[in-house]
Parts: C-alpha cells; structure tokens; sequence
C-alpha cells in the first residue's frame, strides 16, 4: 500500500508544504507514496496543524535546506504534544530530501529512487 506522506517545508504556526501542482507532489508519487496534501492546488501552500493531523500521514517528509536543521524540525514536530497522535509522529517514521530536489528537476530521478527507498525500506 502507498505510504501516505506529508512534506514539511517549514513553519512553527502554520506548516509549509508540497501542494498537488508541482514537482514534490510528482516525486512522492512516482516514489511510491501519496501526498497527503494533494488536494492543495499550489507548488508549495500553508496549511495548519490540525489538517495535517486530519490527514494521518504515514510518513513525514522532511525538505532539507540552509537555515532550520533537519533535526530541529523533527525535534519541533515529536515535542508538539498535539501531534502525537499522527501515525508518523508516533512511529517516528521520517524520511529526509534536500529542498533543491523538489525546485529544480534536474535531480528529480535521484530525489525519486531516494524518497522510494527510504518510503519502502523492505522492497531492496
């Protein structure tokens, strides 16, 4: 079964994330998973907490750039006790993809075999 994944860009109040229109959305689907919010019809777009808690993702994907490490936005979503509850938080199940991956394109065939592998650990 497809994993279903959110992509958190960033935010503290809100959450930045993968809309259905860009090349996020392509690569967690061509990986194997589904965007939990692909119904966003935007690239990238704000969406609160409590919708991401809504759509139960499986699997927290996790844009890594310049600026807020990777590990302080895990640390930012594991301590938010209104989230503890999502089957990802729980089962503390991140996968991690550089931000350039999802912008650019030119690497969309690496960001797809990374995100599958990471999204389905048992297939290799």
């Amino acid at each position: 079964s497809k994993p279903a994944v959110f992509a958190y860009d960033s935010g503290e109040a809100s959450a930045s994330t993968s809309g259905g229109t860009g090349i996020g959305n392509e690569i967690v689907s061509l990986a194997g998973g589904t965007n939990v919010f692909a119904d966003l019809d935007d690239t990238f777009g704000d969406v609160s907490w409590e919708k991401v808690i809504e759509r139960k993702p499986d699997v927290i994907l996790i844009y890594d750039y310049a600026g807020t490490t990777v590990e302080a936005k895990k640390q930012r979503l594991l301590n938010d006790p209104a989230l503890a509850q999502v089957p990802a938080i729980k089962n503390k199940r991140f996968v991690v993809l550089p931000l350039s991956t999802a912008v650019l394109g030119v690497r969309v065939a690496d960001a797809t075999e990374s995100l599958g592998r990471q999204l389905h650990p048992d297939a290799a």
